[in-house]
């Protein structure tokens, strides 16, 4: 079994506990360490706020694996439930999004899409959000003039909130905005001031909101 504290030995700090005990499963193989052994390894590799919770125990002084692996599920199994917000609160987050943000370089539009998905995508999971108003929203989140630019180049099949384009397309289009090798690379920032000198007095024609799902 690896030294605790080297950059090979696990560490448990009260997170991914399914993934902490398989390891240790894994690492007893390979040593072919009998399962009946590992109870006195998990302090070994348990953070010092965990120790505290299981020096105490007396199932790690003793054989039974199968004992320790449920008692450690069940300390720490919740932690590594997701933490959902409600759909109201992601509508709110994507419109924040919208007004605040911006695209400057494709990891600007990465992080969105990272947060997007980890907070849309528990609520679609629990139907709690629809796969179409999902859509609908990856798109509306887009800040402007950005979102404008998109909006041009959506087919025409995919351009509102009865048909939206889906989340695969728009990424795409994203993407493309910051790659050099568009011929009209250099033109987004003469289509930027223009977009801004337009944005108090003059919506851009886009996904029309009278058309957007029931909230």
């Amino acid at each position: 079994m690896p030294i605790p504290g080297t950059p090979n030995a696990p560490l448990f700090s009260g997170t991914n506990i399914k993934d902490f005990l398989d390891i240790l499963e894994s690492l007893a193989e390979a040593a072919q360490i009998p399962v009946s052994k590992l109870p006195k390894y998990v302090l070994r590799y348990c953070h010092n706020s965990v120790k505290d919770v299981i020096m105490n125990c007396e199932l790690l002084d003793g054989d039974d694996w199968a004992r320790v692996r449920d008692l450690m599920m069940e300390l720490y199994a919740s932690n590594d439930k997701p933490r959902l917000i409600s759909a109201n609160r992601f509508r709110k987050w994507i419109q924040n999004h919208a007004e605040t943000a911006s695209f400057d370089s494709e990891t600007d539009i990465d992080e969105y899409y990272q947060n997007f998905v980890m907070k849309s995508g528990g609520l679609v999971k629990q139907e709690l959000l629809g796969k179409k108003e999902q859509s609908i929203l990856f798109f509306k989140g887009i800040p402007n003039p950005t979102r404008r630019r998109i909006y041009k180049r959506l087919p025409l099949d995919h351009s509102s909130t009865t048909s939206p384009p889906s989340t695969t397309q728009v990424l795409k289009l994203l993407r493309r905005e910051f790659s050099e090798d568009r011929l009209d690379y250099e033109d987004d920032d003469c289509d930027d001031m223009s977009a801004n000198e337009d944005d108090e007095g003059n919506e851009a024609e886009e996904i029309p909101a009278k058309e957007e799902a029931n909230h």
